[in-house]
């Protein structure tokens, strides 16, 4: 039954996503941003995104970073990718890092239920504690694994996914990038 269930939402979530694609956006994958616009589209956060790498706004409205390289080599755009969301404090209600990470966990098991997400427990001179959760999962069918590196910030009282996907092969030619613009994440203060 609990697999009928799983099924019957990750089929709901696609459709979803496909049928929302459809009315409300064009056919376009990626609209590029840079400069100002980039600027503007990053509304809570800065980084400092590597001259080798691009940013655009996809599908559903995810401002995305990715490695130039990565454009010459495919159209899907979910191969090679950064970027972080802002969870709404309703969505979320967290009060500290370890209730957002049982939000991340419930809702992560609900899309990989035999993965263990285990945070690693790191320091930000800033912004105090944050986890690190690595892990491996399948994109686009068994022929693509993947690794994904979910970040969770919680800083007065708001919570911050910074999310890396890559494709195994193409891991270990990009991860340095993407320490350098998780390092240079910064959580913009409220005016």
């Amino acid at each position: 039954m609990m697999k009928k269930i799983i099924v019957f939402v990750i089929v709901f979530v696609f459709v979803g996503c496909y049928v929302k694609g459809i009315r409300k956006k064009a056919p376009v994958q990626q609209v590029m941003l840079n400069g100002i616009s980039l600027e503007k589209e990053m509304k809570t956060y800065t980084l400092e995104i590597p001259e080798t790498w691009y940013s655009y706004k996809e599908v559903h409205d995810h401002i995305m970073h990715s490695p130039k390289v990565m454009q010459k080599r495919s159209d899907n755009h979910f191969e090679n990718n950064f970027y972080v969301t802002e969870l709404y404090p309703t969505e979320t209600k967290a009060k500290s890092i370890e209730v957002l990470f049982e939000f991340y966990h419930k809702k992560m098991k609900g899309f990989y239920p035999t993965i263990d997400f285990i945070p690693q427990k790191l320091n930000h001179k800033k912004y105090g504690e944050y986890y690190l959760i690595k892990y491996g999962s399948f994109f686009g069918g068994k022929n693509k694994p993947t690794t994904q590196i979910d970040i969770l910030f919680h800083y007065k009282n708001r919570n911050f996914e910074l999310r890396y996907i890559s494709e195994n092969k193409y891991y270990d030619e990009f991860i340095n990038d993407v320490e350098q613009i998780v390092k240079s994440f910064k959580i913009k203060e409220p005016n």
